[in-house]
């Protein structure tokens, strides 16, 4: 389901080459995301329920699914998996004030029946992707994920060569998903993330720096 986006040629600004989304310092070597300038996926997922987990392997998996009709089965499951660095920096940390602002507006609302435990019911299509960056908004009731990936090997060779243009952020998918159930996801995720908290590396943390989209309520 990978959209792969080719890096456009970078422009100056001050002490930082932009590429596409993407702001390189030249002489501090950093790398930033500018989320007003990000790419929207073209593959859209629409998502009824969702779960976390974190594999023994350590990277964390956020599984979003659509119900089938009439049976206990799912008609497709998706799977993003993150390294736990990534999920812990961008997914968990830049989301904190996001998630107070869901949390007050959800609970204006009528509380939501309970969903069905379906993580072990099979799936008639299952697929998964690799991400390590995101972007989350809702407007109103409806909430929706970005997903994004940079990949490996783009980093390695920068930090070879020091050439920006051989990094690129390519879109993913985008999951819609009700507000409701974007902060039940959320809510699930704190554990995980104090798990990550209590074994990540110093030097394996980053600032948070929000990258969720504007709500409107």
């Amino acid at each position: 389901m990978g959209n792969m986006a080719k890096p456009a040629r970078g422009a100056l600004e001050g002490d930082f080459v932009k590429i596409g989304a993407l702001r390189i310092g030249r002489t501090a070597k950093s790398i930033s995301v500018d989320g007003a300038a990000l790419e929207s996926p073209r593959n859209v997922y629409d998502a009824d329920i969702t779960w976390i987990e974190m594999s023994r392997g350590g990277t964390v998996s956020i599984f979003f699914a659509k119900l089938a009709r009439g049976r206990e089965s799912l008609k497709s499951r998706i799977e993003i998996r993150y390294p736990p660095e990534d999920f812990f920096n961008h997914f968990w940390n830049n989301s904190r004030d996001f998630h107070e602002r869901l949390r007050d507006f959800v609970h204006k609302w009528p509380v939501p029946e309970p969903p069905p435990n379906v993580e072990d019911w099979p799936a008639d299509k299952d697929h998964s992707e690799w991400v390590n960056f995101d972007y989350m908004a809702h407007s109103g009731t409806e909430g929706t994920i970005d997903f994004y990936h940079m990949p490996p090997s783009g980093i390695a060779r920068y930090a070879q060569i020091e050439k920006p243009e051989v990094l690129e952020l390519n879109p993913v998918v985008r999951v819609l998903l009700t507000s409701a159930e974007l902060l039940r996801l959320l809510d699930r995720c704190e554990p995980i993330a104090r798990e990550i908290d209590s074994i990540l590396p110093a030097e394996q943390r980053q600032t948070p720096t929000p990258t969720v989209g504007r709500e409107r309520n």
